[in-house]
């Protein structure tokens, strides 16, 4: 009896494990098919992202060449207007130098304020409705650390078709054949400068500070061969203490090489007027007054304390 239990038993254990694997072989292709389908969705995403990515490059690519080629055409038309309307007024004025062989005296923050200077000079003279042919000498490729800087600077490739250049040469070497023509302004010479002449050269000294180096770019003028006093090239200083009311300005009357630059070529914007060129230039914090802008403030005054307007007419209130 016992035998014939155990074997009923043994069988009743092996038709429960027949069933079980006979379940799990019809549940098997629906588990399959659910992960199938779970891979095939997966798959979909990744293309889709991938897809969506793809059309996200191509907009950007597409969006990058629309700039490129409107900054293309930005630039061709900057270009046209200076070889046409700009390049004959440049070409038949003065010409300006930056004397930059003050370079090695100069700290590395000294080197990039000039640098930024000379990015200002050529901003000013693009702008420019008197625009000049310009340089700055003693810049040797490789050697210079301020033609590093410019060559940073972007677009850099395009201001020696605008009117700049630079010279590896100092400026004795470049202009040799013609030092007779070259003013080095400094605001150290006795002399002041009463007119800009269409054929000289005015040089300006590639300095920042000229507290440091005082006296520098007189010394420099001096050693030069030419047609100056004492066989250096000519020297002049900007006429600002012929036209400051009192002479004077708040602070130290040395400027900024963009401001010496700018003021050269604002005398001509202004009909050759110093006043008004060195007026628009000259930083306010100068507390620069000048005789012309006085005796404007005093006519005015007195025109209304008389009850006339600045033109000398009567005044009106402007009610009718």
């Amino acid at each position: 009896m016992a035998k014939k239990a155990e074997r009923k038993a043994r069988e009743r254990d092996a038709k429960k494990k027949e069933k079980r694997h006979l379940g799990d072989d019809l549940l098997a292709p629906g588990v399959g098919q659910q992960q199938q389908q779970q891979q095939q969705l997966a798959a979909g995403e990744r293309g889709a992202d991938a897809t969506s990515k793809a059309e996200a490059g191509a907009a950007a690519s597409k969006a990058e060449a629309g700039r490129r080629a409107r900054e293309e055409r930005r630039c061709d038309r900057r270009q046209r207007i200076w070889d046409e309307e700009k390049l004959p007024l440049a070409a038949a004025s003065f010409r300006i130098c930056v004397d930059c062989s003050f370079e090695p005296r100069m700290t590395e923050r000294e080197v990039a304020g000039l640098a930024k200077q000379l990015r200002y000079c050529y901003s000013v003279n693009w702008k420019s409705p008197n625009p000049c042919l310009w340089t700055a000498t003693d810049l040797p490729a490789g050697k210079s650390q301020i033609l590093a800087h410019l060559q940073g600077e972007v677009g850099f490739e395009t201001w020696r078709r605008r009117g700049f250049t630079t010279s590896a040469k100092p400026l004795e070497v470049l202009y040799g054949d013609r030092l007779d023509d070259v003013v080095y302004l400094t605001g150290d010479s006795d002399e002041a400068l009463t007119d800009l002449d269409d054929r000289n050269v005015y040089v300006i000294g590639g300095i920042v500070d000229r507290n440091r180096l005082k006296g520098a770019a007189l010394r420099r003028a001096e050693s030069l061969k030419g047609g100056g006093a004492g066989g250096g090239v000519k020297t002049a200083r900007l006429p600002i203490a012929e036209h400051l009311d009192g002479g004077k300005m708040n602070s130290t009357p040395i400027l900024a090489c963009n401001h010496v630059f700018e003021i050269l070529l604002k005398y001509r914007e202004f009909g050759n007027d110093w006043g008004r060129a060195l007026d628009a230039v000259l930083p306010r914090r100068k507390g620069a007054r000048f005789v012309k802008k006085r005796e404007e403030e005093k006519r005015t005054t007195a025109a209304a304390a008389a009850g006339k307007d600045a033109n000398g007419g009567p005044k009106t209130s402007g009610v009718k």
